[in-house]
């Protein structure tokens, strides 16, 4: 049954909980005004869910304008969670516990609290009535998800998450050296000398803090 994506938009809004499959999702924005344009729906539940609702078929080009909006709302939320941060890291110098905490705040806290105030997942979704697969495979290569909706004569909406279809297991890449290299450079990256030495600081600045050892 045709519809017009005002009335998707409305059952989505309405049935948000239904959709997300949570009983703590919220819708934070409607036709939310960006830089690459308008984005028809925010919703949140731990993740951010930037919904583009199709009533058509999902195309190619829609993935681009997802991402655009994608990319719009992470600056957005890295600018206010560095400028949330700053004004973190000030008070709590001057309210908390000491200088071993103030000390611990200035070299760790303002990375670890930016990247959980930023990097909370920001999750591209895409709507419509139909997809083809590699659509669907390229959204879920880039943490995305793509719905198919039907609507009702009674006017309700019946949304489906798509699946990518799986690699065959008998697939073998022609060469598989990058994976190799990679997988080695990943395993150097862990247990990294410096990153070492920033847990060890991290846990005696810290820690003293936590047992009552405190000099000042």
């Amino acid at each position: 049954m045709d519809f017009k994506e005002v009335e998707l938009e409305d059952w989505i809004s309405c049935n948000v909980c239904k959709f997300l499959r949570s009983d703590n999702a919220l819708v934070i924005g409607r036709q939310v005004n960006v830089f690459h344009g308008r984005i028809d729906l925010l919703l949140y539940d731990d993740s951010i869910y930037i919904v583009e609702l199709k009533a058509r078929e999902i195309q190619e080009k829609d993935i681009a304008q997802v991402l655009r909006y994608t990319s719009d709302i992470k600056n957005i939320i890295w600018s206010a969670g560095y400028e949330f941060c700053e004004s973190y890291i000030e008070n709590a110098n001057r309210q908390y516990f000491g200088s071993s905490l103030k000390k611990y705040l200035e070299e760790f806290g303002n990375r670890t609290l930016q990247d959980n105030f930023t990097y909370s997942p920001v999750v591209p979704v895409l709507i419509g009535t139909d997809c083809k697969e590699s659509i669907v495979s390229a959204m879920d290569g880039i943490y995305g998800e793509v719905y198919l909706c039907h609507k009702y004569e009674s006017g309700d909406f019946e949304i489906e998450q798509l699946i990518p279809d799986k690699i065959d297991e008998d697939y073998t890449p022609r060469n598989t050296n990058w994976l190799d290299i990679y997988i080695g450079l990943s395993a150097k990256k862990a247990v990294n000398e410096a990153d070492i030495e920033q847990h060890i600081l991290a846990w005696e600045l810290f820690g003293s803090s936590i047992l009552g050892d405190n000099n000042d």
